[in-house]
C-alpha cells in the first residue's frame, strides 16, 4: 500500500495488523506526506534500503513477528542515514 500526495517526505508504517494500515492510510490521505507500508520488519528494511531519496520516519507496531521494534531500531541504526523511528 502506498499513499502519495505531492512531493512530501516518505513515512513508512510497519504493522502486521491490516486495520492499523487502513486507519493510517485514511489519516495520511489528506497530508503532504507519502505513506509506504510494510507488514514485517524485514520488509520495512527492504523498503528503506530501496528508497534512494531516503525515508523521513518509520512508524511501527511494538510487535513485528518474528521481531519487535527494538530489532528494527538496531537494524535501522546500522544505516548511513537512518530514519527516525516512532
Amino acid at each position: 500500500m502506498s499513499v502519495r500526495n505531492g512531493n512530501g517526505e516518505i513515512v513508512l508504517f510497519v504493522s502486521p495488523c491490516p486495520g492499523d494500515h487502513l486507519i493510517l492510510q485514511q489519516i495520511f490521505a489528506s497530508s503532504n506526506w507519502q505513506l509506504e507500508a510494510a507488514v514485517t520488519a524485514v520488509d520495512a528494511l527492504a523498503i528503506v534500503d530501496g528508497n534512494p531519496g531516503g525515508t523521513a520516519a518509520v512508524i511501527c507496531d511494538h510487535q513485528l513477528p518474528p521481531h519487535d521494534w527494538r530489532w528494527l531500531l538496531f537494524q535501522l541504526g546500522r544505516l548511513p542515514a537512518p530514519p527516525n523511528l516512532i
